[in-house]
């Protein structure tokens, strides 16, 4: 039997932030997993005390990410919530990032 990750809180959203970290993540297959901060470390509107959304990043999406990440960019970001997910294809919990769009202030 394969097991699967169960995620009861499935459904798509989109979220506001700044990526504060992108790592290769996971014991047996390695998934890209970025974090996602509301206010982000520049804009100090709140980056501490605020819970960190990790999201499971596609292969195609790591250098945006990185990009966003290395200018301190703001981006509102689109994803779905897997309810059954293999283990080995998140180490974030079934979150999945399917669009990215860097705010312009």
């Amino acid at each position: 039997m394969f097991f699967h990750g169960v995620n009861i809180n499935n459904g798509a959203g989109e979220r506001t932030g700044q990526f504060v970290a992108i790592q290769r993540k996971g014991f047996f297959c390695k998934t890209w997993e970025a974090e996602l901060i509301k206010g982000g470390m520049s804009g100090g509107s709140g980056s501490f005390g605020v819970a960190p959304f990790w999201v499971t990043v596609p292969d195609i999406m790591v250098e945006q990410v990185e990009g966003c990440l290395d200018n301190q960019t703001e981006v509102k970001i689109s994803y779905y919530s897997a309810r059954i997910f293999s283990p080995f294809s998140s180490d974030s919990g079934g979150d999945f990032l399917i669009g990215l769009t860097p705010s312009h202030k």
